[in-house]
């Protein structure tokens, strides 16, 4: 009679159980239960019950992304990186990886958040796959068909299934344009600690928002934000690149408030960063909830929107 009941499952499947007899508002969906409530485009299967149930889906303020060492000498060329992001079909992201719950990402900031910037979109000239510009590029880097380049070690500290198929899809993608790669799995302070020491080379990371604005995400490629040995700080630049004119920009935009003059700089940052290729941004995710018939007011898994635990029966 109006209140609200926290409780603690001992398993995942019990709440998925809880939810479809009509007992929970709300559930959380996750890699587990996502194929059985959700297509593998991110839409809603008919079977799901109780009927009447609503998907909500919301942008986590997440980046997933393959960075580059370009202390590195044949990362630090940027026809090379052009060429190996160029390799890749993204797409794949979507359909494999994310189940359809995902944006794929053109630059680093997450769509929800507002840039207050002249351009509403910015198409990534590198974001589609072309394995003949790719190889034309490695060939005036001077590699042609990958001649010259050695194997490169890609990191990674997941460890689940579709992680996994990621490192693979990755090699082979590289592979067709004559570039080698040796996937190795780590733990997370054990890849950290490499990236510290500057003994990464190609690395597969995720950057979540400390605060929700863009200037935290810009803030990854300042190189003051590079990793240092003896620095135990968080360090995001972990590629080590360095523009100068981004950083003077990025700077720039710190001391404005959010606007359009912040806005301004946004742009042109977004498209310095497209044309140089530190990293291969690769899909913004969503998180999605079913939501319980009867259940209002419920609109976002975000902790950063206003009105995040508000909901209501009717």
């Amino acid at each position: 009679n109006g209140g609200v009941r926290f409780e603690v499952a001992r398993e995942l499947a019990l709440i998925d159980g809880r939810f479809e007899s009509g007992d929970l508002a709300l559930l959380d969906l996750h890699a587990t239960n996502t194929p059985k409530y959700l297509t593998d485009k991110g839409r809603m299967r008919g079977t799901v019950k109780p009927p009447k149930s609503v998907l909500v889906r919301t942008d986590r303020l997440w980046t997933h992304y393959i960075s580059f060492n370009t202390k590195n000498s044949f990362l630090a060329k940027k026809e090379v990186r052009q060429a190996l992001t160029l390799a890749l079909d993204r797409t794949w992201y979507l359909d494999k990886y994310y189940r359809g719950l995902a944006a794929l990402a053109d630059h680093v900031v997450p769509p929800s958040l507002n840039l207050h910037a002249p351009k509403p979109a910015y198409p990534w000239a590198y974001g589609k796959r072309d394995a003949k510009r790719a190889q034309e590029l490695l060939a005036k880097a001077g590699f042609p068909g990958g001649k010259g380049l050695p194997e490169f070690i890609l990191d990674s500290s997941g460890s689940t299934d579709v992680e996994a198929a990621e490192l693979e899809m990755l090699k082979k993608s590289w592979a067709q344009i004559g570039v080698k790669v040796q996937p190795r799995v780590q733990k997370f302070a054990d890849m950290i600690t490499r990236l510290r020491s500057g003994l990464n080379e190609i690395v597969v990371q995720h950057w979540f928002a400390d605060y929700p604005d863009p200037e935290n995400f810009f803030l990854t490629l300042d190189s003051s934000k590079a990793p240092k040995l003896d620095v135990a700080v968080d360090s995001p630049n972990s590629g080590h690149w360095a523009h100068a004119d981004y950083d003077r920009l990025y700077r720039d935009a710190f001391t404005l408030p959010p606007g359009e003059a912040r806005g301004r700089i946004f742009e042109q940052l977004i498209l310095i960063i497209q044309e140089e290729c530190p990293w291969i941004f690769v899909a913004h995710p969503e998180s999605a909830a079913l939501v319980a018939p009867g259940v209002e007011g419920f609109r976002t898994r975000s902790p950063y929107a206003a009105g995040y635990a508000g909901l209501r029966l009717k």
